[in-house]
């Protein structure tokens, strides 16, 4: 394996609180903001307490965390509150889908959200599976969304030619935003700041940010697909310090260690109900992926 996918748990849930972080540098930033972050963290709470999704743990989130402003409408930033969803449950598609789907129901029943929600999770699940190809990502996406007529299959259709034609930043957003759509184009700008540089975290998320198109959602989910992509050795050391006081999180060592409880759950080497220390799932012996990923010698 190129990277561990402890790594790149770490990686997506950190890139996403320094996405979002970046976005912010020298703005004041809206008080209701951070309330999908937290309910990102404490969702992240339940999986490890339930050791699976419970459904009522995140209607509970939603009535304590959120502001009614943040609710009406429902934005794609409800999509940052799935991440910890796609890590539990990134192996095999068909779980990906039904609990994505269900956990993006709690927030709206749009289907522009839902199908937000699954194509950042079906990506993110490539990355951590090691499958993911930058040619074919998107139209491997779009069939994921299972022959949807939203607006976000349009544009990231629009997003396949883009690449596929070098198109700079500059073109990228002049077209993606032409016909603006407040829940799909700052997906298809992340898909494609993400793919255009897939192999630089810094260039994909100060790209998303020069875009200037709801750049707080946008810097999160290209920080969240890029850090699953590159993991944690990717993101520059030097821009985890401001990310400090992010999410309801007091210190980055605090996101890793619920990056690394959730991980021990999900791979069965954790059980939250006895007291083994989780300060660093890292050292483990044993080696842990998604199926068919470690393959046979």
């Amino acid at each position: 394996m190129r990277y561990s996918l402890l790594s790149r748990f770490r990686g997506t849930l950190l890139g996403a609180a320094i996405g979002e972080n970046y976005a912010y540098k020298g703005k004041k930033q809206p008080q209701h903001s951070s309330g999908w972050g937290k309910i990102a963290v404490l969702g992240a709470e339940s999986l490890i307490k339930q050791s699976r999704l419970d459904l009522e743990d995140w209607y509970r989130l939603k009535r304590e965390l959120l502001e009614p402003e943040a609710m009406n409408p429902v934005s794609t930033e409800a999509i940052i509150s799935t991440l910890t969803v796609v890590l539990f449950s990134h192996e095999y598609k068909a779980k990906l889908r039904q609990n994505l789907q269900q956990v993006a129901s709690v927030f709206s029943d749009e289907p522009e959200l839902q199908d937000a929600v699954l194509a950042v999770g079906y990506a993110i699940a490539q990355s951590l599976r090691e499958k993911l190809n930058p040619a074919t990502l998107i139209p491997k996406t779009l069939a994921f969304l299972e022959n949807s007529q939203t607006p976000l299959v349009e544009q990231l259709g629009a997003v396949q030619i883009l690449l596929e034609q070098g198109a700079g930043l500059e073109m990228a957003v002049t077209q993606l935003c032409r016909d603006s759509q407040p829940n799909s184009t700052p997906i298809a700008l992340a898909f494609y700041c993400f793919l255009s540089t897939l192999e630089d975290f810094r260039l994909s998320v100060a790209r998303a940010a020069r875009s200037g198109y709801q750049t707080q959602i946008t810097c999160g989910l290209v920080g969240a697909m890029s850090g699953a992509y590159n993991t944690t050795a990717g993101i520059p050391v030097g821009w985890r310090l401001p990310c400090k006081q992010h999410w309801g999180i007091t210190s980055i060592a605090q996101l890793l260690q619920l990056s690394d409880r959730l991980f021990g759950v999900w791979s069965g080497v954790y059980d939250p109900s006895t007291d083994v220390d989780t300060q660093n799932f890292a050292s483990l012996s044993s080696a842990v992926a998604a199926p068919r990923v470690i393959q046979p010698r």
